[in-house]
């Protein structure tokens, strides 16, 4: 079957699927619409606790920790003569920096998603099939 045919006979189909079922598809595409409005509110309502554990895991699975510490010992050395507890937490700042900086990164990945403010839908079955409410707030 040449590619141009399928396409035809493919549109012919869901033509005649429309023709039959109006209210269906009618409904598919509102629910398609409104999860598309929805979602991304809640996706990053509960992104927004997950961010810190996520760049934490991120940062301790990509840690040098010796090549780290080394540095920190480096850049005290350069100050002076450090002791243990001075270069411990020193290491711990640098770890911290490192988490805040991918937790920084992480954000700003998930900042498309507070374009939409709120949402909401209401669906109730009518006469004649479903009826669908939907509002949202955009930023």
């Amino acid at each position: 079957m040449r590619p141009a045919r399928a396409v035809t006979t493919a549109l012919r189909g869901i033509a005649a699927a429309v023709r039959r079922r109006p209210a269906t598809v009618l409904a598919v595409v509102l629910g398609v619409f409104a999860l598309h409005v929805l979602l991304p509110p809640l996706l990053r309502a509960s992104l927004d606790g997950m961010l810190t554990p996520i760049a934490k895991q991120l940062v301790y699975a990509s840690l040098n920790g010796p090549a780290l510490r080394q540095e920190v010992e480096a850049e005290l050395r350069r100050q002076g003569t450090p002791q243990e507890p001075e270069i411990v937490k020193a290491y711990n700042e640098a770890i911290d920096r490192k988490i805040e900086e991918q937790e920084a990164a992480l954000r700003r990945c998930v900042e498309p998603l507070n374009a939409v403010k709120w949402g909401a839908f209401e669906a109730k079955a009518g006469e004649k099939g479903i009826t669908l409410k939907a509002a949202a707030e955009l930023r």
